[in-house]
């Protein structure tokens, strides 16, 4: 199966059990763009990690990205899509927040 057809069946089922679901679609069909025409099974994790990455420093959105792949793939092993899942298990540790401090 396409990777952009289980996206398209993803996305009507979230849809058609009331979730907005409108960023996660946003973000689920970049990752179908930049993975380009290609089979279920053979998405790498290597690239999934790539466009996780992106451009730039570690991010909230880059935790986004990750929570919304890791649910697509929960749905695709559910089906039997797929053997296993190319999302890393656990995302890694986000910089900390700016804490202002006033000097006295």
């Amino acid at each position: 199966m396409k990777l952009r057809t289980a996206l398209t069946q993803y996305l009507r089922l979230k849809q058609s059990l009331g979730f907005r679901f409108h960023a996660e679609s946003v973000i689920l069909r970049a990752f179908a763009r930049a993975m380009g025409p290609i089979d279920l099974g053979r998405v790498t994790p290597v690239r999934v990690r790539r466009y996780l990455d992106g451009q730039g420093p570690l991010t909230r959105f880059w935790e986004r990205k990750w929570v919304t792949l890791r649910g697509f793939y929960r749905f695709t092993l559910a089906r039997r899509l797929v053997r296993r899942s190319p999302v890393p298990a656990a995302a890694p540790k986000l910089p900390r927040r700016f804490v202002p401090y006033i000097f006295a």
